[in-house]
């Protein structure tokens, strides 16, 4: 992720919201680990318990929601996906950047 960010030299990218299909979060977060593309799924944990077992899982924060770190080209090969149907800029990239990155 470094080398793709100081390519881009003093620019970062945006930040955007990439809405998915339900139950895709885990899949398209897959995919962007995959092709390197920085993301933020803010996971939560959860503690379940089946008789005397516990399981400890993590849930997702915002169901259909995976925050993605792009630029114009790469937006689009991620809405070309059959997991991704809308996207939205996030004004507030350098709230999410500070908050997710350091």
């Amino acid at each position: 992720m470094a080398s793709r960010l100081s390519a881009l030299g003093d620019r970062e990218p945006a930040w955007w919201v990439f809405f998915t299909g339900k139950r895709q979060e885990g899949a398209l977060a897959a995919d962007l680990l995959a092709t390197s593309f920085p993301f933020y799924l803010p996971l939560m944990p959860w503690t379940a318990c089946c008789g005397r077992y516990k399981t400890n899982r993590c849930l997702r924060s915002f169901l259909g929601h995976v925050f993605v770190s792009t630029e114009g080209d790469e937006r689009v090969q991620l809405l070309t996906t059959n997991r991704v149907f809308a996207c939205l800029f996030m004004p507030q990239s350098e709230e999410l950047r500070a908050t997710c990155c350091d």
